[in-house]
């Protein structure tokens, strides 16, 4: 009788350091290029059976000490998914000038909803 090995499942910081690698390997035509992967992926390469929200927050936690920025951007019709791309891409994005956003300004209303604040 075949003795059926058991593995452990892989740590937050061990796939984070295999979604990096995903990140260089050529794929697509491209290599070193953000990418998406399905939730249910990187369920697969942890070696879990489920894969929760809270676990995916410390694998973004993981990713950043590794200069990915890991985005979960829900179910859509290609399943749940995740985009990784790295912190440098990010950075180089172009950012909102004040003029513009002056354009939009509205006084504060206290007495509107919204997400409270505790350092308010």
């Amino acid at each position: 009788m075949a003795r059926m090995e058991t593995c452990m499942a892989r740590t937050d910081d061990q796939v984070a350091s295999i979604l990096l690698d995903i990140y260089n390997t050529e794929f697509g035509g491209k290599e070193r290029q953000r990418f998406l992967i399905a939730w249910a992926d990187i369920r697969t390469i942890y070696g879990f059976g489920r894969f929760t929200i809270s676990r995916f927050e410390t694998l973004a936690e993981a990713g950043m000490r590794k200069r990915l920025y890991l985005l979960d951007l829900g179910e859509g019709e290609n399943g749940h998914m995740v985009a990784v791309v790295k912190t440098r891409t990010v950075d180089r994005w172009r950012r909102v000038p004040k003029r513009i956003i002056d354009q939009y300004r509205l006084p504060p209303d206290d007495d509107a909803e919204g997400e409270e604040d505790d350092a308010e």
